[in-house]
């Protein structure tokens, strides 16, 4: 009688510990998502504000928007292991309530509203309401005084990168990471090699991620190799590190 009650008690508590893990992962890739809206957003402006300050172009409007936001949004999202079944009308659930850039501070400030839901045996289904918020400093440019020298201007390094960029949007540094089948490892991509952080030894679900740049296929889109530190340095102190061939010739 006691092990009649208890197996589906025991059940029970696993589904919904499993179920659990799941709200917490999507929360996370939705807030990565959310951050590097909000980093795209910061880097916009400042071309937004190029454009209008040069007129070269008659722009309308705002360039840190609401659209703006929720396409970037969902582009993350698309390419990510979200499980959209988590959440309360898929990743379209995601509402961005705010996106705006503030003169006064410098500041985009970016708000998102959604729900995560779980379905609970003997319970139905629970919901709980999420709502983020992400203030970034925008990318305004720098300029060099009349007396700085170019060894006193400041470049970016990776802990690992073995030369410099004067770009910290260049594709070496801010990987474009891409969802392909894993079929085309085979086909398009023969020179790619594991990542020795989540791919080597290990059999591939049916899908992949790799980067514009990149020599290796990774299993997992938040592997470590799929991540950059970037520091900023002044560039009298890289040393004999020399320039990237993409950036840093110019």
């Amino acid at each position: 009688m006691e092990a009649a009650l208890i197996l589906p008690l025991f059940i029970m508590a696993a589904v919904v510990f499993f179920w659990m893990g799941n709200l917490l992962q999507t929360r996370l890739i939705v807030y990565d998502a959310m951050q590097d809206t909000a980093q795209c957003l910061a880097e916009y402006q400042y071309a937004y504000s190029y454009v209008q300050d040069e007129k070269t172009v008659d722009l309308p409007g705002n360039g840190v928007n609401v659209l703006t936001a929720k396409e970037r949004l969902q582009h993350y999202l698309d390419i990510s292991p979200v499980d959209a079944s988590c959440i309360v009308g898929g990743t379209g659930g995601i509402l961005v309530t705010r996106s705006a850039y503030s003169e006064a501070d410098g500041c985009i400030d970016l708000k998102l509203r959604y729900k995560l839901q779980i379905n609970v045996p003997f319970f139905g289904e629970l919901t709980w309401k999420v709502q983020e918020q992400i203030r970034q400093r925008a990318f305004i440019g720098m300029q060099l005084e009349n007396n700085e020298t170019e060894e006193n201007r400041y470049v970016y390094i990776t802990e690992t990168g073995e030369v410099y960029h004067t770009s910290r949007t260049c594709y070496h540094i801010k990987l474009t990471i891409r969802q392909i089948p894993d079929g085309e490892l085979s086909d398009r991509y023969q020179n790619l090699s594991p990542c020795e952080r989540c791919a080597e030894g290990r059999t591939t679900d049916g899908t992949v991620y790799i980067t514009e740049a990149g020599d290796r296929y990774h299993l997992s889109v938040s592997c470590s190799g799929l991540k950059r530190t970037v520091m900023r340095v002044k560039q009298k102190n890289v040393g004999s590190i020399p320039p990237c061939s993409n950036c840093g010739n110019g």
